[in-house]
């Protein structure tokens, strides 16, 4: 490809709009372009860098006789129109090809894989981290037994991660709660370990265990013996939230209980959503884990309820509490019980209730694991401490529940004639968000420093002006060699001073540059620096060919 007919432009500046390196740098080196609203346009060095990614990969899914299937895209109305799920128009034209082509176990196993964009509705920022569109690489495997699905998975799981190895990208398989809101799948995120991201794991120094923050499992405390004292109303003026209340009565937040009031709706079928008030109390000290919270009521989407709906219900915004509470739906997490005499709301303005105790003064319709971990709790299977680490979610892998796997319908017959339930597999890389996590960690004050698998181009072939036009000439001859064996260089040609050329040649971070100038030619070749190593030589022009492939690898 010669840069003077490529549709891209670098900059000399980093953009203003964004902290993340890989943002300013795909920016400035072409690889974007902002569009009004806050998307992205891959423009075609970005583009060709997803599908390098992709094209990795597909050897390793054809060995796994992996099929590639065309899914219509989801459109942002559709997106809307599904409550924010944007898998449902995907996931539902895969589950009717599946259900007209699945006849018989002898087909078994499936293994079809696509690439598609999705669309997601985030707060601008972040740049690719948290694009609204990602180009998402989709795997979904059919089984008639857990024992095949066992060995599939293992061996995806290792294709997928040999992507990462490619990449130089660190990834730790976090264990994840599963999409769907109850059942028993299981599941795991890819998840980059990345400084300041958005995405929260827990790890365990102790035992290895790592799990996105939503799924980890602590160790609760023990009950106490600390005896019940008697319930008491105080007044506590302006102590609307939990540090407002512990500062003013000079108590630790873990001796209040907090009153979390949520509307979670419930999908019916045929019907209109029906939503339900839910009355959750964790303790002061800890966040409430919706994750869970969803999985536990089965339900649709959670979403905070309004000072009204509270009133409705008998509470009082800011002092609510489960006592004398009547028809709400409690659920309170399982470190409730064991924890006596806490600070709760009265549900009057301006007061709480002192030494509220479980089961003497309020019982739960529930009680459950409800509180979200958080860093310096306990690890729940070896007793070590849970550390934060701060990543970037960058695609998943999940084993699907069966009674979920039988709503799709893909079902076949066994070798005795039985219709039998498919068992299901789902798989996703956000290549988007890989490319962002490579640009990130590999750069330079220069610019990208991109490994083989995700550079759009291997090579940057960068031609020097000469005053007999010495260096055009064998810069075509090399340009026309280098392409007919396949390896695709990006030239050069354009009427630039050498430091423009050098300037974009590091920016835009391809793995080997090759430059022809008079001083490499007076020496009988051609200079080449590896952007990676920045190791340096000269090329003989004599089985020019050969030589750069032994560079690229």
């Amino acid at each position: 490809m010669r840069m003077s007919q490529l549709f891209t432009q670098t900059r000399r500046e980093a953009p203003s709009e964004s902290d993340w390196q890989h943002h300013r740098l795909l920016l400035r080196a072409g690889y974007l372009g902002v569009l009004e609203g806050g998307s992205f346009a891959l423009l075609p060095l970005g583009l060709r860098a997803i599908r390098k990614m992709l094209t990795a990969v597909e050897p390793a899914l054809h060995t796994l006789n992996a099929l590639e299937v065309y899914l219509p895209s989801l459109e942002p109305s559709s997106l809307r129109q599904s409550a924010g799920d944007p898998h449902v128009s995907q996931d539902a034209a895969l589950w009717e090809l599946a259900h007209t082509h699945l006849r018989s176990y002898r087909q078994l196993p499936i293994l079809l894989y696509h690439l598609h964009e999705i669309w997601g509705v985030v707060p601008a920022g972040g740049g690719l981290l948290r694009s609204r569109s990602a180009y998402t690489l989709e795997i979904t495997t059919l089984h008639a037994t857990p024992a095949d699905q066992k060995i599939v998975h293992q061996k995806l799981q290792n294709t997928l991660a040999s992507l990462f190895d490619l990449l130089a990208l660190p990834v730790l398989a976090a264990e994840a709660a599963p999409p769907s809101p109850a059942g028993e799948s299981r599941a795991w995120q890819w998840f980059i370990p990345l400084a300041g991201a958005s995405g929260k794991a827990l790890a365990c120094a102790g035992c290895g265990t790592v799990a996105v923050q939503a799924s980890a499992r602590f160790r609760r405390e023990e009950n106490t013996s600390e005896t019940p004292l008697p319930l008491e109303k105080v007044a506590t003026p302006d102590c609307p939230t939990i540090e407002s209340l512990a500062a003013f009565l000079n108590i630790p937040a873990s001796r209040t209980a907090k009153a979390v009031l949520l509307m979670a709706r419930h999908n019916q079928p045929g019907n209109t959503p029906m939503e339900e008030l839910i009355f959750c109390v964790v303790r002061g000290d800890r966040s409430l884990n919706e994750t869970a919270l969803l999985r536990l009521l089965n339900a649709a989407s959670l979403r905070p309820a309004l000072d009204a709906e509270i009133r409705q219900a008998g509470a009082v915004p800011g002092y609510a509490s489960p006592v004398g509470l009547q028809g709400v739906r409690v659920i309170v997490d399982s470190e409730i019980p064991a924890s006596p005499n806490l600070v709760s709301g009265a549900n009057e303005a301006g007061c709480h209730l002192l030494n509220v105790n479980y089961g003497r003064d309020y019982q739960a319709t529930q009680v459950a694991e409800i509180a979200l971990a958080a860093p310096g709790d306990v690890c729940e299977t070896c007793g070590k401490t849970l550390q934060a680490v701060d990543g970037v979610p960058c695609g998943e892998m999940v084993l699907v529940d069966p009674q979920e796997a039988g709503e799709t319908g893909s079902t076949f017959r066994d070798e005795n004639g039985q219709t039998q339930t498919a068992l299901l597999g789902k798989y996703s890389l956000n290549l988007t968000r890989l490319l962002a996590c490579t640009a990130e960690l590999h750069h330079d004050g220069y610019g990208l420093k991109l490994p083989l698998t995700t550079a759009p181009y291997p090579i940057h072939l960068v031609m020097l002006a000469s005053k007999e036009g010495g260096t055009e000439k064998i810069s075509e001859e090399l340009y026309h060699s280098l392409t007919a064996a396949g390896l695709e260089p990006l030239f050069d040609d354009r009427a630039e001073s050498p430091g423009v050329k050098f300037n974009d040649a590091d920016l835009i971070g391809l793995p080997l540059r090759i430059t022809i100038g008079e001083r490499g030619l007076q020496k009988g070749g051609v200079e080449y620096k590896k952007r990676l190593d920045s190791k340096s030589g000269l090329l003989p022009l004599e089985g020019f060919v050969d030589h750069v492939r032994n560079l690229v690898g």
